[in-house]
């Protein structure tokens, strides 16, 4: 298993959205937000350049490979 990926929460707790909300932006799941969340699965290249998109942060930072506070 992976490790969380609390950029991604946090970002869409800044942004106040659930799960379903970001989800639905993206193009899939509730269910696939909480995986890449709580780490059980990393996202899809497609999928980590449209949060990153969606968020207005690299994709590194989606990844998890950069913190979210390195950037602020």
């Amino acid at each position: 298993m992976n490790k969380p990926n609390w950029n991604l929460k946090n970002l869409r707790d800044e942004h106040k959205l659930t799960q379903y909300d970001v989800g639905k932006a993206v193009g899939v799941s509730d269910v696939t937000i909480s995986k890449i969340e709580l780490g059980k699965i990393k996202p899809r290249v497609e999928l980590a350049f449209k949060l990153a998109k969606y968020f207005d942060v690299s994709v590194a930072v989606i990844l998890g490979e950069k913190q979210l506070e390195e950037i602020k």
